[in-house]
Order: C-alpha cells, then structure tokens, then sequence
C-alpha cells in the first residue's frame, strides 16, 4: 500500500469486519481515518483502538 500521508479516508460500517479492518490499515499508513456506523459503542470501540 502506498503511504496515505495527508490524506483522509472516510469509512462507512467501520464498526467491524471488513470495515474496521480497513480502517486500521489506512491508520498504519498515515491516514487520518473518519469512521461511521450505526453500532454507537462498537463503533466508538473501533475508533479508539
């Protein structure tokens, strides 16, 4: 994966699964991630991992 630098990535259903996942990868290369889903507290649990 490139590196993503300066970049920001928008996630929908990033709570779990494939979306979650994605999110982690972008973060790892130097993304700044915006996440959304309706599961509130998994959701939150994403974002503060």
């Amino acid at each position: 994966m490139n590196s993503l630098d300066g970049k920001v990535a928008l996630i929908s259903g990033a709570a779990r699964g494939i979306g979650a996942e994605t999110a982690r990868c972008m973060v790892a290369a130097g993304a700044r991630v915006v996440i959304g889903d309706v599961l509130l507290h998994e959701g939150q649990a994403t974002a503060d991992a």
